[in-house]
């Protein structure tokens, strides 16, 4: 809510007891203003502090744009409830950078915030870290996670904001290996890849693989393969697979030349 001679938003929060007869009190009202309840014996009486005339136990929404005391008065008899006006909270900003990470890395979350103190708090977890204004606070996250910052002026005036981190798995090899590991020159042998990932590849002229499907080479002499898994985000795993090669048997003319 705006004051309308500052231009400044304001919360109100009064606490005291303003009466004549013992029967007033204050008490908080909405975000933004405040009531005053009046008890006093009497037909009329007044408020100072830019109030003005007041009738008998009628609420009566103040907002006050700094420290105010507003004085009930009667015949000459006054009591005290202090208003004190606290700014509204307000977020500008807050994200996550990267938006998507891949399992196991970091993310800096950054909130731009004031008129409170503020706080993020992941979906998935009990615990609550401080933030600070313009200060990057990071996460590891396992999985996709959403975060809540939220800032709180102590007088019943929150706000809050999310930012989505979404979490890719890490590529992973489970298995690659050669069966046979060891064949004479001219020979076939298979390699068999398992893994998670986006995509898998081996070198040496093999090209992509799928997880679990074997593909057959022949190589001339022992070689090793290496598998490559890459994820969405361009994060790698490698293993490898080496092929024992052997020279064939000599059958005739083994001493020719």
């Amino acid at each position: 809510m705006k004051n309308a001679l500052t231009g400044i938003a304001v919360a109100a929060v009064l606490a005291a007891t303003a009466s004549l007869t013992g029967q007033g009190s204050t008490s908080a009202g909405a975000a933004g203003s405040a009531q005053l309840t009046r008890g006093f014996s009497g037909a009329t009486g007044s408020i100072a502090g830019n109030v003005g005339p007041v009738t008998i136990d009628s609420p009566l929404t103040v907002i006050p744009a700094t420290t105010s005391a507003y004085t009930v008065t009667l015949g000459g008899v006054a009591a005290t409830a202090t208003g004190t006006a606290v700014p509204v909270p307000t977020i500008i900003s807050f994200a996550a950078n990267p938006t998507t990470i891949t399992a196991g890395n970091d993310v800096q979350l950054t909130g731009v915030f004031g008129g409170g103190t503020g706080t993020i708090t992941p979906d998935n977890t009990l615990g609550t870290l401080s933030a600070t204004t313009g200060i990057a606070v990071s996460f590891s996250p396992a999985v996709t996670t959403t975060y809540m910052l939220t800032v709180d002026n102590g007088a019943g005036g929150v706000v809050t904001a999310q930012a989505k981190v979404t979490v890719v798995p890490a590529p992973s090899i489970t298995g690659f290996g050669a069966n046979p590991t060891s064949i004479t020159v001219g020979d076939t042998t298979q390699l068999t890849p398992t893994f998670s990932g986006s995509a898998g590849s081996v070198d040496n002229g093999v090209g992509e693989v799928a997880s679990g499907t074997p593909v057959m080479v022949m190589p001339a002499a022992t070689t090793t393969y290496t598998l490559t898994v890459t994820n969405t985000l361009g994060a790698t795993v490698t293993g490898t697979a080496t092929v024992t090669v052997v020279p064939a048997a000599c059958v005739t003319n083994c001493s020719a030349g």
